[in-house]
This record gives C-alpha cells, structure tokens and sequence, in this order.
C-alpha cells in the first residue's frame, strides 16, 4: 500500500484538488481542507499536500522547485502552522 494523496493546492497554478475517493466528506471539512491547502500554498509559494502515509497517519508535504526555495521564510510560516 503506498500515500494515499487526499487533497493538494498549487499556488502557482491556482488550482485545488480533492481526491474523488473522499467526496464523502462532509462539506464543511471539505471546506476547512481547501482552505489550509490554499492558504499555505500561496504563504509557501509552493504545491502544498495532504495525504495518508501507509499505517493510516496523515501526512502534509511542501513540492517546491530548488530554485525557488525561501529556507528562512519556509521556517518561520511552518512553525506557526503547527
């Protein structure tokens, strides 16, 4: 069994994915889902995922190009995520 991506948002692109094996979800965490995958796409300037890893734990994931990549600004932003 490998990741299981359950929803990403590219801020480049602007666009939002949620996979459709979770459509079941109510609307409301849909909406929460979307929103945290946005916003920390466009703050990160990144594609920003979330997902399942393997043994079911959720898993957030930042795909950045090297050449793009703001350590210091990506530090700080990701601290208050959490």
């Amino acid at each position: 069994m490998a990741r299981k991506v359950l929803a990403a948002a590219n801020s480049e692109q602007q666009k939002y994915y949620l996979e459709p094996a979770f459509s079941f979800l109510p609307d409301a965490v849909k909406e929460d889902l979307k929103k945290i995958c946005v916003v920390l796409a466009e703050k990160l300037r990144c594609t920003f995922v979330v997902g399942f890893e393997e043994n079911g734990d959720l898993y957030f994931e930042t795909v950045k190009r090297e050449d793009d990549f703001d350590f210091v600004g990506t530090a700080g932003r990701s601290r208050k995520f959490y």
